[in-house]
């Protein structure tokens, strides 16, 4: 499965999920919603709204297996995010690594999945 990938719809997956994730981090701060005091949950659920985008791009455009796809950009996202996070701060335990981990790649497949019954329903 991995060489039949199309790691072009997988990078393009990762990066649009991402970016999803960051703007709307950034409208949430501005809007007031966040801060470094506020209440983490609304950006937990910006971050598993972006996996779905992302792996929901991901199974568009990798025409084949699209659920296979968007796990695949759900595990990529989550390694910028897990290497970033490690970097800023002590990060996370691996346990919680592993945990996060497969909820990023089920998230991803979700969204191929989501790109799958909107591709058959067309």
């Amino acid at each position: 499965m991995l060489r039949a990938a199309n790691w072009g719809a997988v990078a393009l997956g990762a990066m649009t999920g991402l970016f999803v994730g960051i703007v709307a981090f950034v409208v949430l701060g501005v809007v007031g919603v966040t801060g470094p005091t506020s209440n983490p949950i609304p950006l937990i659920l910006v971050q598993f709204g972006a996996l779905v985008v992302g792996g929901f791009v991901a199974g568009r455009f990798g025409h084949r297996a699209p659920m296979a796809h968007g796990g695949l950009a759900g595990i990529a996202m989550f390694l910028v995010i897990g290497i970033v996070s490690i970097a800023a701060t002590a990060g996370p335990t691996t346990i919680e690594l592993i945990i996060l981990g497969l909820i990023a790649a089920i998230l991803g497949s979700v969204g191929g999945g989501i790109a799958r019954l909107l591709d058959d329903g067309a």
